[in-house]
C-alpha cells in the first residue's frame, strides 16, 4: 500500500475520510474512486473517466490480473510482478447480454499494454461477477489466454483475504 500512497494512487480525503483511488492518464489524473472506511458508501468522483480506471502496470509482464474493485494484495505474490486493473465494478448489463462489451477499462488497459497475453478474472463470486466474466471471456478468448479464477468460498477478492488473515 505504501507504494500506492507514494505514487499519489490512494489518499484519505480531509473531508470525510473516506479512501480515493486514483486511475492515470500518463501523468494526469483521470479516474477516482471513493470508498467510506467507516460504512457503505461508494462512487466513481464526477468527472471521472472508467477507462483509466485504478491499475498497475507492470511493462515487463504478459499477465493481467482483473477485479471489480481495487485490491492491493493477492496471495502473498508481490505485486509489481503482474499488471492489475480494476474495473470500478461489474455491470449487471454484461452478465444479462447474450454477448458482452469489454468494459471500457479493461479494453482501454490491452490497448495501452500490448504484451498482455493472460488475463486473469477475479470478478465476484456472485451471479453478475460470474456472469461477467463468462460473456467477457468468450469475447476475449480468442486473442488472450482467459482464466477464471472467482473466489469459491467467499462474495469477493477482499472477503477472501481478510478471512485467510483471521
Amino acid at each position: 500500500m505504501d507504494y500506492f500512497i507514494s505514487t499519489n494512487q490512494i489518499y484519505q480525503d480531509k473531508q470525510f475520510k473516506n479512501v480515493v483511488f486514483v486511475g492515470y492518464d500518463g501523468d494526469k489524473p483521470s479516474y477516482a474512486f471513493k470508498r467510506s472506511i467507516f460504512k457503505n458508501y461508494k462512487l466513481d468522483h464526477s468527472g471521472s473517466n472508467k477507462a483509466f480506471s485504478f491499475s498497475f502496470t507492470n511493462s515487463n509482464s504478459s499477465i493481467l490480473h482483473v477485479f471489480e474493485a481495487a485490491i492491493l494484495k493477492l496471495d502473498h505474490q508481490d505485486f509489481k510482478q503482474y499488471n492489475y486493473l480494476s474495473l470500478a465494478g461489474a455491470s449487471d448489463k454484461i452478465a444479462s447480454k447474450t454477448e458482452a462489451d469489454i468494459p471500457i477499462a479493461l479494453k482501454s488497459f490491452l490497448e495501452r499494454n500490448k504484451k498482455i497475453k493472460t488475463i486473469i478474472f477475479h470478478l465476484d463470486n456472485d451471479e453478475v461477477g460470474i456472469g461477467a466474466t463468462s460473456k467477457i471471456i468468450k469475447v476475449l478468448d480468442n486473442k488472450y489466454q482467459c482464466i477464471d479464477d472467482h473466489p469459491k468460498e467467499s462474495k469477493d477478492v477482499n472477503e477472501e483475504l481478510v478471512n485467510i488473515r483471521i
